[in-house]
């Protein structure tokens, strides 16, 4: 009895998990590219990084001296715009493919279905929906999610995620230089401060919006708007809060505050 190789889980096939962050709760926006098995001591590869180490060693030293354990999926190519020659089973299976095309290539098998939106079948939400307000429809099947992955790695386009205390050092400074502007307008014109300061914190959420789209966008650069938001909306509401805090503090304790005569 001859006993055959097996192609599919031997010591001498790649392997490489395909789990995705995030499809239980929504839109795909990140990978993990290692995990680690403590228990045996061992380092597992996602689909994608295995891919990447036995076609590019030298893009896989990189992924890998980034020492994240999640990366951020820099989605640039789709199906629909012909970024990645789709070749159908019978084309390949009756010789029908230029064998030129493939040569030197990654190629994945996988389930396809880009004509017909309403084919949800093996299909996740990406950062790339043409719709992202209301009821929408997945939009990217997971085979083109890893191929995604993996040109990412390849062409070392990585989205650069700013730290954490970046995005609360930006937050603090945006804060102080409105709360400092406010203020003294709230003093100096009280009676129109209610108006201007809505203006003016409606088109700062809009101008910061457009910012950390601009860094995304221009130099994919991550800045959580989201800290900065809550400061700017909270602004007003904060002083309001203060003014009657120093009022009450002046009247019980004789507190010294800017706030202590009573605006009309």
């Amino acid at each position: 009895m001859t006993i055959l190789p097996d192609y599919f889980d031997s010591s001498y096939s790649l392997r490489g998990y395909g789990n995705i962050i995030g499809e239980e709760r929504g839109s795909i926006r990140e990978f993990s590219p290692f995990e680690e098995d403590e228990h045996h001591h061992i380092t597992h590869l996602s689909f994608a990084t295995s891919l990447v180490k036995g076609y590019d060693e030298a893009s896989f030293k990189k992924l890998e001296k980034r020492h994240n354990e999640v990366e951020a999926i820099n989605y640039t190519r789709r199906l629909s715009l012909k970024q990645y020659l789709l070749v159908e089973p019978d084309q390949l299976l009756n010789n029908g493919v230029d064998s030129s095309f493939i040569r030197d290539k990654i190629a994945l098998l996988g389930y396809v279905n880009d004509e017909n939106p309403d084919d949800i079948e093996d299909k996740v939400f990406t950062p790339m929906n043409e719709k992202f307000a209301g009821k929408s429809i997945p939009d990217m099947n997971g085979i083109v999610v890893h191929a995604n992955t993996i040109s990412m790695i390849l062409d070392n386009k990585y989205i650069k995620k700013l730290p954490l205390w970046v995005t609360i050092l930006f937050a603090v400074l945006i804060g102080w230089l409105h709360m400092s502007f406010f203020i003294r307008y709230y003093l100096e014109n009280h009676i129109w401060f209610h108006l201007v300061a809505k203006f003016a914190q409606l088109l700062s959420a809009i101008f910061f919006v457009y910012v950390g789209m601009y860094l995304f966008q221009r130099f994919r650069i991550r800045l959580d708007m989201s800290l900065t938001l809550v400061v700017i909306v909270l602004a007003v509401d904060i002083i309001y809060f203060y003014e009657a805090f120093a009022v009450w503090m002046h009247k019980k304790f004789e507190y010294k505050t800017v706030f202590h005569q009573k605006h009309h």
